[in-house]
């Protein structure tokens, strides 16, 4: 069983989806190549019919206080709606057509793989969206894969931030230049000269055209006609 992923569990099969030690992952580019992590524990946590938090699982908790993020970690998050939280509204939007879609029970589960990155590490995780009872949703967060890096500052939340802001996508990580041009943060520490200043821009997440129009793809799409799940998320061979 290669990267984690459980009997049953796949992600979206392709010819040479999956190896034994390395994947590679687009949304266009030329793929990258990551290391396969194994037994990692996902995150759960669940939302109620108002989309609040309601419960979450100490994976979540351990996450939160390594970010650091004391303000998600539990108790203090419990409680909290999930609109306090994401403020870009084309993300919003898309959230709110899926959780319906979900709730109305159109589709049984929702999937896609995005990254959520560390300052040393590009990081491939895969969400799954789940209906529980009493129009709650189930979500699983799990680490797949891993790509180290020179570490980032612009991505430690313990850098000095100033009042400038710079967006960047919550799915593939890449930051706007000139002319809606979409780049990996390396790339744009470059071309911006505020990112080269201390403090460094506060990060406002948003979504890139390019994973936005996946992910209205992936609303419009009807279940997939062998697990009648919809899927996000490119993969192929290493």
């Amino acid at each position: 069983m290669a990267c984690g992923v459980p009997e049953g569990e796949q992600i979206h099969p392709q010819p040479g989806m999956l190896h034994e030690s390395t994947i590679a992952w687009t949304v266009g580019d030329p793929p990258r190549l990551y290391s396969c992590v194994r037994d990692a524990r996902p995150i759960h946590y669940r939302l109620d019919a108002r989309d609040c938090l309601t419960a979450v699982n100490e994976a979540w908790v351990a996450e939160a206080h390594a970010a650091p993020e004391p303000t998600l970690a539990a108790p203090s998050v419990l409680g909290r709606n999930l609109w306090q939280l994401i403020h870009d509204f084309p993300v919003r939007h898309l959230f709110t057509a899926l959780f319906q879609r979900l709730r109305a029970g159109e589709v049984p589960e929702a999937a896609y793989i995005f990254r959520c990155d560390t300052p040393a590490q590009r990081r491939l995780h895969r969400l799954r969206i789940t209906p529980a009872p009493e129009a709650a949703l189930d979500f699983e967060s799990a680490i797949l894969a891993v790509q180290p890096r020179p570490p980032v500052s612009l991505l430690d939340s313990a850098t000095p931030r100033s009042a400038e802001f710079l967006r960047i996508c919550g799915w593939c990580k890449r930051v706007p230049l000139a002319g809606d041009r979409w780049v990996e943060i390396e790339e744009a520490l470059a071309h911006l000269d505020s990112l080269d200043r201390v403090p460094v821009p506060a990060l406002s997440h948003g979504i890139c055209p390019r994973c936005e129009r996946t992910l209205l793809k992936l609303l419009d799409q009807p279940a997939g006609p062998e697990t009648g799940i919809a899927r996000f998320g490119e993969w192929h061979s290493a």
